[in-house]
C-alpha cells in the first residue's frame, strides 16, 4: 500500500499541476507513464518521474560516461572481456553514479545512499548479464515475446521495486536490515481482508485504486482514454465525471500526511493520547517489561509489518502502545526499558480530606482547591489522585468520588 500511496500522491499531484497549466494554455511534458507496468527496473525508471530521469541522463549520465578514463576502461574491457562488456561496463558505472546522485537528491542520509546503490547496482547487473539471461531463456525454451512472460516480467519488476521501498521509508539502518531479512527468510502471508483492515483501507480507496488500475491498463494497451472520453456521448461523460467527483469527495476523510511505514499502524499518534510527541505516561506502556517489548516489536516486524496480526498474538499490547514502541525502536536502534512511573504526590488521606471539604462547601471544586492547597489544574489533580475527570464522578462533580465517604 505504500507504493500505491507514493504513486497516487506523486503522480496525482503532477496530474493536478498539468490540468491547471492547461487552463492557462501551457502544455507540460508527461512525467509518469504507467510505471507499475514496467518489464524491468530500468524500464521503470524510464516511466517514473521522467523529467528528473531526463535531466540526470543529459547532465550526469552522458557526460560521466564519456569521460576519458571511462572510455579508456571500456576499450580495455573490450579487448579482455568482449565487446558487450566493453560497451556496457562504462554505462554500468555511470548508472550507479546517477542513482547515487538521485538518492542524495532525495536527502543526505545513509538510507538514501543505500537506495541509490540498490537501484544502480541492479540496473547495472541486468545490463551486464543481458546475454546470459537471453541464453538461459533459449535453453529453457522460454518465449520472451509471449503474454505470460510479459506478465511475469511486470510482476517480478514490481516486486523488485517494492523491495527498494524499504530503503525509502525505513530510516534506521538496523531496522532496515531486520525488515529485509524478515521479508526474505521469515515472510508470513496474511489474508488480504486482514491486511486491508489492519491498515484502515476503506471500500472507497479500493474503488479508486480499481479506477486508476483500469485506466492505466487501457493506456498501456494503446488507448487514449482522455480523447475517447471526450468523444463519447454526453451520458457516458456525465457518469465518468460524476464518478470522479464522488471519489474526490470521498477522499477527504481518508487523507493523511506522509507517515511512511508508520501509517500501517493506523494510529494518529505514538502514545495513548495520540500526541506525536514524547510519551506522556501511558499506563499500559509500563505494564510490559523490556523483554516483552522486544518480543512485540520482533513479532510486528515478522508480520511484515501488521499491527492487527501482532496485537492478536498472546501477550502483545494494544495498537497504540505497539506504535510508540516501534517508533522508539527505529529512532534509537534498540528496545529501551519503560519509563518508571512517578509516585503520586498526594496521599489518599488528602483525597479523603478534599472530599469532605468538597461536600462541606456545596461540592465547590474551586473552593476545595483553594482551601486544601492542591494544584491549580483540576485535570492534573484528578490524574495524580487516580480519580475521574471533573464532572464525571458519582459525587456530583467532585473529582474524588472513588474515596469512601
Amino acid at each position: 500500500m505504500y507504493s500505491v500511496y507514493m504513486y497516487a500522491d506523486f503522480s496525482g499531484g503532477i496530474d493536478i499541476v498539468e490540468g491547471v497549466s492547461e487552463l492557462f494554455g501551457i502544455q507540460m511534458a508527461q512525467n509518469f507513464r504507467q510505471p507499475y507496468f514496467s518489464v524491468s527496473l530500468s524500464d521503470f525508471w524510464c516511466r517514473w518521474h521522467m523529467s528528473l530521469g531526463a535531466w540526470m541522463r543529459d547532465y550526469v549520465l552522458y557526460p560521466f560516461a564519456l569521460l576519458t578514463p571511462l572510455q579508456s576502461f571500456g576499450k580495455w574491457a573490450t579487448k579482455r572481456m568482449g565487446r558487450h562488456a566493453g560497451r556496457t561496463l562504462p554505462a554500468c558505472i555511470a548508472n550507479i553514479v546517477v542513482f547515487l546522485c538521485v538518492g542524495l537528491w532525495h536527502g543526505a542520509e545513509w538510507h538514501y545512499v543505500l537506495w541509490g546503490l540498490y537501484n544502480g547496482i541492479i540496473v547495472a547487473l541486468v545490463d551486464l548479464l543481458a546475454p546470459a539471461f537471453a541464453g538461459l531463456a533459449r535453453m529453457l525454451h522460454v518465449n520472451r515475446e509471449s503474454k505470460s512472460f510479459h506478465v511475469f516480467a511486470v510482476v517480478s519488476t514490481f516486486l523488485v521495486v517494492q523491495a527498494g521501498r524499504y530503503f525509502d521509508c525505513i530510516t534506521n539502518i538496523g531496522a532496515l536490515g531486520i525488515c529485509l531479512h524478515n521479508a526474505i527468510f521469515n515472510f508470513n502471508s496474511v489474508p488480504l481482508a486482514t491486511a486491508l483492515a489492519a491498515r484502515g483501507i476503506q471500500r472507497a480507496t479500493i474503488l479508486a485504486c480499481s479506477v486508476v488500475f483500469d485506466t492505466s491498463l487501457l493506456y498501456e494497451k494503446g488507448h487514449d482514454v482522455r480523447s475517447e472520453l471526450l468523444a463519447a456521448r454526453l451520458p457516458v461523460r456525465a457518469v465518468a465525471y460524476a464518478l470522479c467527483f464522488v471519489l474526490v469527495v470521498l477522499a477527504f476523510p481518508y487523507t493523511v500526511t506522509n507517515g511512511g511505514v508508520f501509517d500501517s499502524l493506523g494510529v494518529a499518534g505514538w502514545d495513548c493520547g495520540g500526541d506525536p510527541g514524547p510519551r506522556k505516561g501511558c499506563s499500559e506502556d509500563r505494564m510490559y517489561s523490556t523483554e516483552q517489548r522486544r518480543l512485540a516489536i520482533e513479532t510486528y516486524i515478522k508480520f511484515d509489518p501488521s499491527a492487527a496480526d501482532t496485537v492478536a498474538e498472546p501477550g502483545c499490547p494494544t495498537r497504540h502502545s505497539l506504535g510508540a514502541w516501534y517508533k522508539d525502536y527505529l529512532e534509537h536502534g534498540e528496545v529501551r526499558p519503560p519509563k518508571r512511573q512517578r509516585e503520586p504526590k498526594f496521599a489518599m488521606e488528602m483525597g479523603q480530606a478534599a472530599v469532605d471539604c468538597c461536600l462541606a462547601h456545596g461540592k465547590s471544586l474551586a473552593r476545595t482547591i483553594r482551601r486544601m492547597g492542591h494544584p491549580a489544574s483540576r485535570e492534573r489533580l484528578c490524574d495524580r489522585t487516580g480519580g475521574p475527570a471533573p464532572g464525571k464522578g458519582d459525587a456530583g462533580g467532585c473529582p474524588y468520588s472513588f474515596v469512601k465517604r
